[in-house]
């Protein structure tokens, strides 16, 4: 990833300590700071040039997405907080309980395949 990132500042030129990291390149708004707008209309648009095309596919679903999986792979609800740059580890902890409602629901699942078998 910092390889990504490296590369990336190379092909920008010139900029320094004080310019935004990462700026749109779109014409009308070259070297404007990303915004969470701008941000959610790029990762859409991605998402539909790969055949994802979904009102339930979004910026916020694949952070919810990368905050569970994280969870699932060992990492500490302090690191997803991190991660998330929640205020709050209450907040992180919501994702704690998603992961509790699968395991919930999946528990329920497999007692009534036993119960039919």
């Amino acid at each position: 990833m910092l390889e990504a990132i490296h590369d990336y500042i190379v092909c920008r030129g010139d900029i320094t300590e004080s310019d935004y990291l990462f700026v749109s390149h779109a014409r009308g708004y070259k070297e404007a700071k990303l915004n969470p707008v701008m941000v959610s209309r790029i990762v859409k648009r991605r998402l539909r040039e790969i055949g994802l095309d979904s009102k339930f596919l979004t910026c916020h679903s694949l952070r919810h997405t990368a905050a569970i999986l994280s969870l699932k792979a060992g990492a500490t609800i302090y690191d997803v907080q991190q991660m998330l740059g929640h205020v709050s580890i209450e907040t992180t902890k919501i994702y704690l309980r998603a992961i509790e409602e699968e395991t919930r629901i999946n528990n329920r699942a497999v007692h009534t395949l036993d119960e039919l078998f």
